[in-house]
């Protein structure tokens, strides 16, 4: 990541960052590639309860409560823009 820079990642590679591992089994790869099949893309797991990230197997609600504060970061940096821009 530190070559490539983190722009450069694609969204299951930075879900996994956010998810830190995966469980028995499958890799927070592969995970996090469920995820965004089931939601498409951030959006739609932003927009997501953090009831149905935990119907995933391997996700608990800490891993849920992660991604949905790295949503929610996110959705701060974006209103924060929006307010520059407009000044």
């Amino acid at each position: 990541m530190v070559k490539i820079g983190v722009q450069n990642l694609s969204d299951f590679e930075l879900l996994a960052i956010i998810l830190r591992s995966g469980g028995r089994n499958i890799s927070a790869i592969a995970l996090s590639k469920q995820i965004l099949e089931k939601f498409e893309d951030f959006e739609g797991i932003a927009k997501t309860e953090l009831e149905d990230l935990v119907l995933f197997k391997n996700v608990g609600l800490a891993k849920a409560t992660a991604i949905k504060a790295a949503c929610e970061i996110g959705s701060r940096v974006c209103k924060s823009y929006r307010k520059e821009v407009k000044k």
